[in-house]
């Protein structure tokens, strides 16, 4: 919770940076999670009141941040992400705000995140392109796919099945209150996972 953030607030402002960052930047969905990370935990420390210009603001800085530490090949610079945000803020209000960002958080950066397990993951299970999608749900993507949690998938991720299921319960409860809760189409979302590659799922 922050002031003058509603969930519905933060719903579009995901959904911007989804878009600026994935199709208008060419990011990788890792670094739009770690911006969003980054931004989530500003938030959190930074309990001042912010205007909707700020809030964008904050989170270019924490998108800029988030590209520094996952990018392997970025030529992002605070110029052009002035410019792909049509001038709304200038390269040193980016630069300014990226250093509060880091001076609020300590520099402390980093996180073990899901996302970062799930990308580990994929890749020793060799997953097909088709599970690529869900492969921040693993139980729901094997589900989908009828396939079982094997005994390498224990021994990866340290969980039998069963003590995964009530935590895609908790998973499928909350995308359900959520869809219910906030008023919010995510064009942006349904634009990076088209139905038609998700299965209509």
């Amino acid at each position: 919770q922050h002031p003058g953030i509603t969930g519905t607030t933060r719903c579009v402002l995901v959904d911007w940076l989804i878009h600026l960052g994935y199709f208008i930047l060419g990011m990788q969905s890792e670094t739009i999670h770690h911006g969003v990370y980054l931004l989530d935990r500003y938030l959190i420390e930074h309990e001042e009141e912010v205007n909707v210009n700020r809030l964008q603001c904050i989170s270019v800085a924490a998108l800029l941040v988030a590209g520094k530490l996952v990018e392997t090949a970025t030529r992002l610079s605070t110029n052009a992400l002035s410019y792909a945000c049509s001038r709304t803020f200038s390269a040193q209000n980016i630069t300014d705000q990226e250093l509060d960002l880091l001076k609020t958080l300590k520099f402390e950066l980093t996180v073990a995140s899901v996302s970062t397990f799930a990308q580990y993951f994929k890749q020793a299970l060799e997953i097909d392109e088709d599970v690529d999608y869900f492969i921040d749900a693993i139980m729901l993507a094997l589900e989908a796919k009828g396939r079982v949690w094997t005994e390498e998938m224990r021994m990866l991720s340290g969980y039998a099945q069963q003590a995964l299921a009530p935590c895609v319960e908790v998973f499928l409860q909350t995308l359900k209150n959520i869809r219910e809760t906030i008023p919010c189409t995510f064009p942006g979302l349904q634009e990076k996972y088209p139905k038609a590659e998700l299965n209509f799922l």
